[in-house]
C-alpha cells in the first residue's frame, strides 16, 4: 500500500481497472461500475465543495449534483482510468471542477430582485390585481411548463407559495420533492421568459 492510500482507495482503485477489462456496455462492466459508484459515494474522503454566499441548503444541492456527474462522467471514461493515481484523487478533481461550473452558471442567472413581477415594495391592490390574474391564467401561461415528472411544480404555484404566501424555498422543495436549485432554477427561467407578460398587465 503506498504512502496516504487506504483500503478503501485500493478497493476503488481494483474495481476501476477491473471495469476497463471488460467490453462497454456490457452486464459485467455495468455491474462493476455500480459497485464502483456506491463505494464513491461512501466515501469518507470525498471533497465537499460549498459556497458561502449561498443558502447552505442550496449550495449543498449543487454540491449533490455535481457529484452526481463526476460520478458519471467517471463511468463513462473509466477507460481513461490511470492506475498510477487514487480513484478517489480523479473524482475530487472532477467533482471540484462541475461544482464550479454548476456555481458559475447559477450566479449567472438574473437575480429574483430583478425580475420578480411585484417588485420588492408592490402596491397593495395591484398585487392584489396580479395575483387573481396568475390564478385565473386566462391565456395558460403560468401553468403551461412544469418541472419534469411533477405536474404541481409549475410556475404558478411556485410563484404563489414563494411570494403571496411567504413561503421558504426550503418549504416549497420538501413539498415537491425537488432539490432548492432545481425548483429555483425554473422559477428565475420561467420569470425571464414571463416578463413581458407581467409588463404589460402592470402597464394597464
Amino acid at each position: 500500500m503506498t504512502h496516504g492510500q487506504t483500503e478503501d482507495d485500493r478497493e476503488l482503485n481494483q474495481l476501476a481497472m477491473e471495469a476497463k477489462q471488460y467490453p462497454d456496455r456490457s452486464y459485467e462492466r455495468r455491474r462493476i461500475l455500480n459497485r464502483l459508484a456506491n463505494k464513491i459515494f461512501q466515501s469518507p474522503k470525498l471533497h465537499r465543495p460549498h459556497c458561502d454566499s449561498l443558502p447552505p441548503a442550496i449550495s449543498e444541492d449543487l454540491y449533490r449534483e455535481a457529484l452526481n456527474i463526476t460520478v458519471m462522467e467517471i463511468c463513462k471514461k473509466i477507460d481513461k482510468y490511470d492506475s498510477s493515481r487514487d480513484v478517489l484523487g480523479w473524482v475530487n478533481f472532477l467533482l471540484k471542477n462541475r461544482f464550479i461550473d454548476l456555481l458559475r452558471k447559477w450566479k449567472n442567472m438574473p437575480s429574483l430582485d430583478e425580475i420578480d413581477p411585484i417588485g420588492s415594495e408592490p402596491d397593495p391592490s395591484a398585487s392584489a390585481d396580479l395575483k387573481q390574474w396568475i390564478e385565473a391564467d386566462p391565456d395558460g401561461f403560468f401553468t403551461r411548463k412544469h418541472i419534469k415528472k411533477n405536474p404541481k411544480a409549475t410556475f404558478q404555484f411556485i410563484v404563489l407559495a414563494r411570494i403571496w404566501e411567504d413561503r421558504k424555498w426550503e418549504d416549497i422543495s420538501a413539498e415537491l420533492n425537488i432539490s432548492n436549485s432545481t425548483l429555483c432554477e425554473f422559477y428565475k427561467q420561467q420569470l425571464r421568459e414571463l416578463k413581458p407578460y407581467f409588463k404589460d398587465f402592470l402597464a394597464n
